[in-house]
Formats: C-alpha cells, structure tokens, sequence
C-alpha cells in the first residue's frame, strides 16, 4: 500500500543529494512511513544531519 508519493510504508528509501532539498525529502520519506532512509552524501555534517532526522522520526 502506498502512502506517499513513491514510499511504501515500511519500504526502503535511497537519497541521493544531501541539499536542503535532500534533507527535507528524508524527512518527508520518514514521515510517509519508510522503515529505512539511505542518504548518499559527500558531506559529514549533513549527514549527520540526516541520520538525526530519520532516528528522530522514527
């Protein structure tokens, strides 16, 4: 069952890009329902950034 636009709720999402864009869009990806976020970045500080957001909303 979907419950977002492209996330299946307990489904597995890939990010590429650690932007603000990206930031939000793993938020939005949490929120939907995904069980795991995968973010690809190329920067520590924004990644960091992204796993305190998914175990947050988690």
């Amino acid at each position: 069952m979907r419950s977002g636009p492209g996330v299946q709720r307990g489904g597995v999402v890939a990010k590429v890009g650690d932007g603000a864009v990206g930031l939000l869009a793993v938020l939005a990806a949490t929120q939907f329902g995904a069980a795991r976020v995968i973010v690809f970045s190329r920067h520590e500080q924004r990644q960091r950034l992204a796993t305190l957001a998914t175990t947050a909303s988690g």
